[in-house]
């Protein structure tokens, strides 16, 4: 049944291009490795033409709030069981550091990658 699921929210996300092509992580056939190797063909594709290139490289970590995300998914045209079954997911979940071998505090996860 989860993969049914799966499935449908993949094909809607697909067919209602909810992300754009450049997308990678999170995305079938792509990875977040492809990314930054596509960046590289891009690049070396300018140096091969001699155009000057400038590269300024950000990471916000894509980090999406559970509660922003479950909130937006109603504008895709999920129907409330698959937003409910999505949120189901996302509560209750929790999340811990460690370093160096010493665990922090277990604390509810409001937001993931």
């Amino acid at each position: 049944m989860r993969l049914v699921r799966l499935e449908h929210v993949c094909r809607h996300v697909k067919d209602k291009k909810v992300t754009r092509n450049r997308q990678h992580g999170f995305t079938r056939g792509k990875s977040c490795l492809t990314k930054p190797i596509a960046l590289c063909d891009k690049i070396t594709g300018f140096v091969d033409e001699e155009k000057a290139v400038d590269v300024i490289h950000l990471d916000f970590s894509y980090t999406v709030f559970h509660d922003i995300f479950v909130s937006k998914l109603g504008h895709y045209s999920l129907d409330e069981r698959e937003i409910s079954w999505v949120k189901n997911q996302l509560d209750d979940r929790t999340q811990s550091k460690v370093f160096n071998a010493t665990y922090s505090w277990v604390q509810p996860g409001i937001c993931s990658v």
